[in-house]
């Protein structure tokens, strides 16, 4: 939408995105929970590992649903060309709070074992889809994307050694969402 110069249409879609993510999720999770017990049992008879099978799956259900919502916000700064913002704002969390937490839950005297672990990912992927909702909703200014988008799709696409014709004309009467009162983009 970003390239057809439709600025609340991209904003739309992205809640659009969000809530076909919700719907697919209470699916998911749902059914991870409701056959946990029952995954342990397809490997082994032990109940202490299907126990801890069981646990570890539970927050596994939980590190799925809002590592869906990470996968979705990339989306979104990818089609903003922003990748390198998405990277920033995913390399922290990962390194000084998954990596940390996970280790102290799983081998400190709290002694939480693989849940543990999971559950240091689970709050640092909370951290980081805060921290990417946030700059979405918070710091991104659609409008501008949209000229950014097509002053990226100028220089990139070429017709026979031609810059594309983008229809200017249409941003300049504010269609499709975005007023532009520049010549050109």
């Amino acid at each position: 939408m970003l390239g057809a110069g439709r600025s609340r249409t991209a904003k739309l879609t992205a809640k659009v995105g969000y809530a076909v993510t919700i719907a697919f999720l209470l699916v998911t999770v749902s059914t991870i929970i409701g056959l946990s017990s029952w995954w342990g049992t397809l490997f082994t008879s032990d109940s202490e590992v299907i126990h801890i099978v069981t646990a570890t799956l539970h927050v596994v259900a939980f590190v799925h649903a809002i590592d869906i919502f990470n996968l979705v916000n990339f989306s979104i700064f990818r089609a903003m060309g922003r990748q390198r913002i998405s990277f920033l704002i995913m390399l922290p969390p990962y390194y000084m709070v998954m990596f940390p937490v996970g280790l102290y839950l799983a081998f400190s005297s709290l002694d939480m074992g693989v849940p543990g672990l999971w559950m240091g990912m689970l709050v640092g992927l909370i951290l980081i889809v805060v921290s990417q909702f946030t700059f979405i909703f918070g710091y991104i200014d659609w409008d501008h994307e949209v000229v950014a988008c097509l002053e990226r799709l100028k220089k990139s696409t070429r017709v026979d050694g031609q810059p594309p014709k983008l229809n200017v004309e249409q941003l300049e009467n504010g269609e499709g969402g975005l007023s532009v009162t520049r010549s050109e983009c």
